[in-house]
């Protein structure tokens, strides 16, 4: 999320969501599923399946545009 700090040896699973203003505090494990939030960070609710969804396609789309930025720089 924005604005999120995440410290020193956190863990955060696969399919995680962190809001924004959250504080990670270190060595904190994130499980996968979940929607994170607060100061410190706490299990706010289970993911919706939309949610995951959304989440698989933004990363393959951050994925697409570092590609291409890299290719431009060539």
């Amino acid at each position: 999320g924005i604005g999120a700090i995440v410290l020193d040896g956190v863990v955060v699973e696969d399919n995680v969501l962190i809001a924004a203003g959250t504080l990670v505090p270190p060595r904190k494990r994130l499980e996968s599923g979940y929607l994170y939030m607060g100061n410190p960070a706490k299990k706010a609710r289970p993911l919706k399946e939309s949610e995951i969804s959304y989440l698989n396609k933004t990363a393959s789309k951050y994925v697409e545009l570092k590609n291409d930025y890299l290719a431009g720089m060539e």
